[in-house]
Parts: C-alpha cells; sequence; structure tokens
C-alpha cells in the first residue's frame, strides 16, 4: 500500500545536465522507484531546475513516471530558494533524505530544525587523500566564511564514502563513528557498444577511420586542470613523427565559466586546432545522450585521465566498461582500483586549491607521455590489462550491484534509527 511507503527526499544536482553527481542521483532515484517500496522526492541543490525531458538515460518508460515526480528547488546559490529545504519536510515529511552532493554546500539540510525527524545519509567523493576540516564557502543560509566540514559530517546519521581512500581521508579528521565501508559509484554496464562505431561515425569527418584517438572527460573547472592534459597530448605530439594521426576528443563544456582555462585559445595559440576535437554539442547547447557518448567512448583507443584529482573518476570507469585502455595520474579515489588496469603517471608536483586546504596533483608530463607512448606502440600487453579492468569493472560496478549493497546499508541503519521523542506534527 502507499502509505506502508518509505517517504524517501533524494537532494543532489540537477537532473537536466550529464555531471557525475546528476548521474549517481538519477541511477539512485530510478532504482528506489523501481522498487516500489519508497514515496520519493527530488530536491535540486545545485544547477538549473531539474526537467523531466532531459532524462533520456532512463528511457522512455522512466521519463513517463517521473513527469509527475515531486520536485523542489534548493539551490545553493538562489537565495529566494536555498532556505526551502525546511518547508519541504513540513510537507513531506521524509523518513531518510540521501545526498549526492559536496558536503559544504548542505548547511540547510543538515542543519535543519526538524533533523531529529529523519535519517540522514551522505554519499560522498572525497577527491584526495588528505581532506582539511574547513572549505570556504558562504550561503545564504550562513553567510559564515569558513564551514567546518569535520562536523558536518559529524551531524549525519550514516555517511558513504565512495572509495576507501575517501574512508581513510575521513579517518584522518575524526569522522569515524558514522562512516560505513565505501560504496563505488555504479556503471550501466548493458548500456556499453560491444560493437564499435567507426571513427568517422562517431567521431565526425574530421576524423579518419585509422587514426589513434586519445578521449578524456572532464568538466572545465579548476580541478580539472584541463591545460595540463592538452600541454601532455601537445608534449606527446612532439615525439611521432605523423602528428596528423593523432587525434584528442576532449569532451568538456568549453563554452561556459566553471573556474577553468580558455580552452579554446589554449588549443588555437598551441597549434593543436588539427588535433583536437571539442563536442558541438556544448556549443549549440544541446542534451548529449548516454548513448551518443557511450559511442565516443567505444570508438576511442586510450583515455586520459590527468586531473588534479578525482573522488571516483566516472571516465576512467566508463573507458573500463568499454575496454579503452586509461593513461591516469596516480593520484586519486581511482588508484585503488586502477592499478592492476591501467598505466599510471607520476605526480611532477601539487597545486593548492582554491577556497579549500586541499592539493590537486599536477601529473609529470613526460612520464604521462611515455605511457600514452606504451599503449600506442603495445596493443598486445595492453589489451590483457584492458580484458582483466571490463571483468572487474562488470564484476564490482554494475548499478544493480551497487545499488543493492546501498540500499541493504542504509536499510540496516534505519532500522536502528530512533526519531526524535517530540513527533515532527507536534513541532510544526
Amino acid at each position: 500500500m502507499e502509505n506502508d511507503k518509505k517517504k524517501l527526499i533524494i537532494v543532489g544536482s540537477s537532473l537536466s545536465k550529464y555531471t557525475g553527481f546528476s548521474y549517481v542521483a538519477s541511477s539512485f532515484l530510478k532504482r528506489f522507484h523501481t522498487t516500489g517500496e519508497y514515496d520519493i522526492t527530488y530536491c535540486t541543490l545545485n544547477g538549473d531546475t531539474s526537467d523531466s525531458k532531459y532524462f533520456g538515460i532512463w528511457g522512455d518508460k522512466f521519463v513517463e513516471d517521473f513527469k509527475n515526480l515531486r520536485q523542489y528547488d534548493i539551490q545553493v546559490h538562489d537565495e529566494k530558494v536555498f532556505n526551502q529545504f525546511d518547508k519541504v519536510v513540513e510537507y513531506i515529511r521524509p523518513d531518510i533524505v540521501l545526498i549526492v552532493a559536496d558536503i559544504w554546500t548542505c548547511e540547510s539540510i543538515i542543519l535543519s530544525q526538524y533533523r531529529s525527524s529523519f535519517m540522514l545519509v551522505m554519499y560522498t567523493t572525497i577527491e584526495v587523500p588528505v581532506y582539511p576540516e574547513y572549505a570556504m564557502f558562504p550561503t545564504f543560509f550562513d553567510s559564515n566564511l569558513r564551514k567546518p566540514i569535520k562536523n558536518l559530517f559529524k551531524k549525519c546519521d550514516l555517511v558513504i564514502p565512495v572509495t576507501n581512500m575517501g574512508k581513510i581521508a575521513l579517518e584522518k579528521i575524526d569522522v569515524i563513528e558514522n562512516v560505513c565501508a565505501n560504496i563505488y559509484n555504479g556503471l550501466d554496464i548493458d548500456k556499453r557498444f560491444p560493437i564499435r562505431k567507426t571513427k568517422k561515425e562517431a567521431f565526425g569527418d574530421s576524423v579518419s577511420n585509422d587514426d589513434f584517438m586519445f578521449m578524456s572527460v572532464s568538466e572545465n573547472s579548476d580541478r580539472k586542470i584541463l591545460d595540463r592534459t592538452l600541454y601532455t597530448f601537445k608534449r606527446f605530439l612532439e615525439t611521432v613523427k605523423d602528428k596528423k594521426k593523432f587525434k584528442l576528443y576532449l569532451h568538456s563544456n568549453f563554452n561556459e565559466l566553471r573556474g577553468g582555462t580558455d580552452l579554446v585559445s589554449l588549443i588555437i595559440n598551441n597549434n593543436l586546432r588539427e588535433n583536437v576535437l571539442l563536442s558541438s554539442h556544448f556549443l549549440e547547447n544541446k542534451f548529449m545522450t548516454t548513448d551518443q557518448l557511450y559511442e565516443r567512448y567505444a570508438a576511442s583507443d586510450c583515455y586520459l585521465a590527468l586531473t588534479g584529482g578525482e573522488g571516483f573518476g566516472y571516465g576512467i570507469a566508463e573507458s573500463l566498461m568499454h575496454k579503452v585502455p586509461v593513461v591516469y595520474i596516480d593520484y586519486g579515489g581511482y588508484v585503488e582500483f586502477m592499478k592492476d588496469f591501467g598505466f599510471s603517471a607520476k605526480v611532477q608536483t601539487y597545486l593548492n586549491a582554491k577556497n579549500i586546504d586541499v592539493k590537486w596533483g599536477l601529473v609529470d608530463i613526460e612520464d604521462a607521455v611515455k605511457k600514452m607512448q606504451y599503449v600506442v606502440n603495445n596493443p598486445g600487453r595492453v589489451q590483457e590489462k584492458v580484458e582483466a579492468g571490463f571483468k572487474w569493472a562488470c564484476n564490482n560496478l554494475d548499478w544493480n550491484f551497487i545499488f543493492n549493497k546501498l540500499k541493504n546499508t542504509i536499510e540496516n541503519k534505519y532500522k536502528n534509527f530512533e526519531k526524535s521523542k517530540i513527533l515532527l506534527k507536534q513541532i510544526i
């Protein structure tokens, strides 16, 4: 019966854009809905208002299901709606609230006046092995510049780190008692493309089918340090005879101001226009479906993961799923599962992040180039690692396996969860 369903609020990024956070949140939403055990509400914390017409990653059935999905805007940068979470709680009266976001954006939820009336679960990515206790992030909920990350984590009933590296980083700042074993992000294994399109079909007429395609998927933010990827690719081109044969497809929002560099100018000024491809989807503000993106993975020859730090690394995991070899910087949450399946490049030095005392890793360009050359020149040996990585991803990252693990973890915790002695209806 409808009244027997647990009331679940999922909080995350806008479902109208394909980001790691939105993909994870929508994947949880889809699967909690499919169980028939939950009455679900979605709160958009970051980005545009979520729009069901963009739910192409779910398929037509779920687009229809979620046309009537209860959704509320509580965007962190919108003064009109950011403090509305308590009103959502008053109306929904949730049993469980599941957050898929950065901790410092979640004060209005964690510090809600009704906090004791629901179980709060934080599913969190930690990008680096050493995490700070504070972040500089003023909000409309609290104008104080420095946010106590440690204290916010401790106020959650359950913290689920995505990687074991993240769990250890939390332990280092004394967030221990409410933290469980890590649960990785998941993959839609069944959506991979076992039959590859030709490179021309996947990338367009500017590419030849015998070109060697590198690929990288990243938001153009300061953490991603995409200039380092471009400089590494430029240095690689300097080591090969037939430069026109090698291309880099950089899947990034190059036309949005997200804290990264001017990628277009960087490409032009370094004479990379014939070798670097950018997606016209971003320029035309069109939505790229999962199928379209996966077609490009499947048509690539090597993935470059050279960012400053990753809490999981979806580009890496999706490359494993498509049997694409990965050259990665030896720094971030994915290292714990990639050491046997990829080709690691050393960290040359570190860069302090903006507004938070963490260090982003800067890849050693020469070492990365050597690993790229190895992938190009040793296809047989490379394929052995690729096949092993694919099998590991299928066994450990399939969404059905990941979701069941997460659902069981949350439900086991909920069994022991005691609501406040003061009923919500008595304090509204």
